[in-house]
């Protein structure tokens, strides 16, 4: 989208006013206050309710939006975790701001059974991160998850909650086309297998959202997927 109008991004701005989880102290639950995770080790169980809860977040604006849910899988989350190693071997970082870390995002990929254009360039990875502590709560964490899905549906390219009301910080819908399977292609309104990883740099960490496109599984993955 080259030139939003007004109200398209005013109504990006109620979108982020509305959607207030990520600057309200409520937490989704009284354990999740006291769970304290290692931002740079945590353990499959941690990574899945993650992944649940940012999978949560999506579905059900895809749901508002007559599309078919995305599915969490093991195959999707082993790829999410290699693609955040791959990061961390080679000390990248989304603070870098060069954009997605292209050869280790193929190197994984190709890695995780996949031909063709998936081996090539970023077709399964959204970006996002933040700076801080690497022991926090996992109420902190899906805080920081849910403010970056806000970022990417409403085009938000600022820093904070505090920005939300100038609109010249409203900037990119990309994500939000990944986000909805809607990037102009024959195959708008497919449904995309989901997993979830972060990686360390510094006081950085990144997110990676991983997102293949059922369509690419059945085109370009040699073996079996679940």
């Amino acid at each position: 989208m080259s030139s939003p109008s007004t109200k398209f991004k005013q109504a990006c701005v109620k979108g982020m006013d509305e959607n207030n989880f990520s600057r309200i102290t409520a937490a989704e639950s009284k354990k999740d206050n006291q769970t304290k995770i290692n931002l740079n080790k945590l353990t499959p169980t941690q990574k899945r309710k993650l992944a649940d809860f940012t999978l949560k977040l999506i579905n059900q604006a895809r749901k508002q939006l007559g599309l078919p849910v995305w599915r969490y899988s093991s195959s999707a989350q082993k790829l999410a975790n290699d693609i955040a190693m791959q990061y961390a071997l080679h000390h990248k970082s989304i603070s870098d701001q060069t954009g997605h870390y292209i050869k280790g995002i193929t190197t994984a990929t190709k890695a995780n059974g996949f031909t063709g254009p998936l081996t090539q360039d970023n077709y399964v990875e959204n970006m996002g991160g933040f700076l801080g502590k690497q022991t926090i709560t996992m109420t902190q964490a899906k805080k920081k998850i849910y403010f970056i899905l806000k970022q990417m549906i409403f085009g938000f390219a600022g820093n904070n909650e505090s920005q939300r009301q100038d609109q010249t910080k409203y900037l990119e819908w990309q994500h939000a086309a990944s986000i909805f399977n809607t990037q102009g292609s024959k195959h708008d309104g497919d449904w995309d297998y989901f997993g979830l990883s972060i990686s360390k740099k510094g006081k950085a960490y990144t997110i990676h959202f991983i997102c293949i496109p059922s369509f690419m599984v059945k085109e370009y993955h040699h073996g079996t997927w679940k």
